[in-house]
């Protein structure tokens, strides 16, 4: 007989968790478990909403404003009418997953996409924590690195925290053959993101590499500033800013470095698409990408824009046997980050709730 499984989120929003979530969706045992969808905002009219609800039924609660006990009881009447085996919760749905578990004594997973310390605010966590204590709740991890802060943090061990690795269909990605040399980050434009340290390095390898390009793909606070940034540096005509773009395949098919800047992450999937495509890595030494940034890439400290733009300089100055090499790299470090894999291993995970 096959499972309820309820997906609960805020919105389907361009980023990577949202990413996440619709690969998982799609790539769950559909003669196991019967697959809901509940975002208990509104809808948001992106590209990635768009694709989801092509597949699948996603309802909305349109519960946009303060989160008052009326808000509560409607998200959480909401959840009950998927009458649901278990929920599984993402981003802000970890809050109303946890009072729904601690009420009705209902299986929850909740996976925690970014630091333990970030991830939530004080007042969710503070309700993740009682889930955990009172309800019947586990958490999952994004990486082997964030696994052991999660554990810490929260103070459980491995029957209540897991790790599964974020998964992409890597199918879809691969290289076009193109000229001049193309840097890509793919990334919500924020501080965190810090893609200003990226165009700063970007402008020091124009000025000795004209026929240098970079692809930014995202939007998000920072962006007209980073346009204006690059405009102030004179590199405004080699980069390109797509915003938010569902095809980024396409793009990570015409470059031939990704660099990613971030400050902080658990593990960002435009990093797992990048290495689908073939692509060597850049990436500051943060959250789980040392798993995954080995001999196909180089870690750089946090904030070192020197060290980054020594990286990105290395990366572009090697010969085609070690970009070969880093490419095959590439390629077999991704195999173990296939949506389908992460799909089983969250299925296992549900199941084990079950019994």
């Amino acid at each position: 007989m096959k499972k309820r499984l309820t997906i609960l989120l805020d919105a389907f929003t361009m980023g990577g968790a949202e990413h996440m979530v619709y690969e998982l969706a799609k790539h769950i045992d559909p003669e196991k478990f019967d697959v809901q969808i509940l975002c208990y905002m509104s809808k948001k009219g992106t590209l990635l909403e768009q694709e989801v609800e092509a597949q699948f039924p996603v309802t909305y609660l349109n519960q946009d404003g303060r989160i008052a006990p009326k808000t509560i009881l409607r998200i959480l009447r909401g959840i009950r009418a998927t009458k649901p085996d278990v929920v599984h919760a993402h981003l802000g749905g970890a809050a109303f997953g946890a009072i729904w578990s601690v009420l009705c004594r209902g299986r929850l997973v909740i996976t925690v996409h970014a630091r333990p310390e970030k991830a939530f605010t004080p007042k969710i966590e503070k309700m993740v924590r009682a889930a955990l204590r009172f309800g019947r709740a586990k958490l999952v991890a994004v990486s082997a690195e964030n696994e052991m802060l999660v554990k810490q943090y929260f103070g459980v061990d491995t029957g209540k925290c897991a790790c599964v690795n974020n998964g992409i269909d890597v199918s879809r990605f691969g290289l076009k053959e193109h000229e001049g040399f193309t840097l890509i980050n793919v990334a919500r434009q924020d501080d965190n993101k810090n893609q200003a340290a990226l165009i700063r390095c970007f402008a020091k390898l124009h000025e000795q590499k004209p026929e240098a390009k970079l692809l930014l793909l995202g939007d998000g606070p920072n962006h007209e500033a980073l346009k204006q940034l690059a405009a102030e540096l004179g590199v405004q005509e080699a980069v390109t800013f797509t915003g938010n773009v569902s095809n980024t395949e396409d793009y990570y098919a015409v470059s031939d470095l990704y660099v990613q800047c971030s400050f902080r992450e658990a593990m960002p999937l435009s990093v797992l698409e990048a290495m689908a495509a073939g692509l060597p890595i850049v990436s500051t030494n943060v959250g789980g990408l040392s798993d995954v940034v080995q001999d196909n890439g180089i870690l750089v400290p946090a904030g070192d824009e020197d060290a980054l733009l020594t990286a990105i300089m290395e990366i572009y100055q090697q010969d085609k046997d070690r970009a070969n090499a880093m490419k095959q790299a590439s390629l077999h470090i991704v195999e173990g980050y296939s949506s389908q894999g992460m799909a089983r291993a969250y299925e296992k995970i549900y199941n084990e709730l079950c019994k």
